[in-house]
């Protein structure tokens, strides 16, 4: 099948690519490839001005560099080609020593690269709380868009980052919010297989489980298709319906079934069961 893949995170270029892969479910259309480039997408955008150690030192996250020439005065918002900021880089690293001095020697919180993304964005990669809380409090926009649609939460729940999830839940972002192709972060932490993010989302009472993106697909739909069984009970516990068909006809039992996952078409065809009795 055919795919866009965007390389939409917050860390990469700007640039479309599109390849042909095998993909098992036809509608996921987006093959999630968010914070690191392949040898086949290289790019020299990042390369700093020669004799430029700023620049040098952000390029190579010199961290203890950049907190040197910051007590020397150094711009805190020079960028690289890229747009990114030492505040970005010290924000993934969770660094929040330094993140509190680039703020406060002026370091604009919610500062772009070139595909949108912010600091917090970039703190949410790695899980760095510490250092989200601190741009929240000084903030930072937790519901910034970046390149397609993606937001902190986005990239959290693509990632698995439970626990900052909860920081940005917390903070008012807001769950439903989609991306480009319809994908809310929801549906983003069961497609990477994240059960301890996609419990943090259900629990926000914001959340709805039925949600479809632009072909019909559910949340239940895509943990179905990818065979994950222990995702598609929580959803089912939370009330997702498991009758709910998609635009070419297909409930989530019948999504599992096409790509022979056994286990999971059984506890989707005992949810129907259960559905179907209710209704008599």
């Amino acid at each position: 099948s055919y795919v866009e893949t965007d390389y939409g995170g917050v860390e990469t270029p700007p640039a479309l690519v599109r390849m042909t892969f095998n993909v098992p479910i036809p509608f996921i259309p987006l093959l999630l490839i968010c914070f690191s480039l392949g040898p086949a997408v290289a790019v020299e955008a990042d390369a700093p001005e020669e004799n430029d150690p700023w620049l040098e030192a952000l390029r190579d996250r010199d961290l203890e560099t950049l907190d040197a020439m910051l007590s020397l005065g150094a711009e805190p918002d020079r960028q690289l080609p890229n747009g990114k900021t030492a505040l970005m880089v010290a924000a993934q690293a969770d660094d929040v020593r330094l993140v509190s001095r680039l703020l406060d020697a002026g370091a604009k919180v919610d500062a772009t690269n070139v595909n949108g993304g912010t600091a917090l964005m970039f703190a949410a990669i790695d899980d760095s709380v510490a250092a989200g809380r601190l741009l929240i409090e000084n903030g930072a926009d937790v519901n910034a868009e970046a390149r397609f649609g993606w937001t902190a939460l986005m990239v959290a729940a693509a990632k698995g980052r439970a626990r900052f999830s909860r920081l940005l839940l917390e903070a008012g972002a807001d769950p439903e919010t989609c991306d480009a192709y319809g994908w809310t972060p929801l549906m983003r932490a069961v497609a990477g297989g994240h059960p301890d993010a996609v419990d943090t989302l259900l629990a926000d009472p914001r959340v709805n489980p039925d949600r479809a993106q632009e072909s019909g697909a559910t949340a239940l739909h895509i943990a179905a298709g990818m065979g994950y069984g222990r995702i598609v009970e929580q959803l089912l516990a939370d009330g997702a319906d498991p009758v709910i068909a998609d635009q070419e006809g297909r409930t989530p039992r019948e999504v599992a079934e096409n790509q022979g996952h056994r286990t999971t078409e059984e506890i989707l065809r005992k949810a129907e069961a259960a559905v179907t009795q209710q209704v008599r």
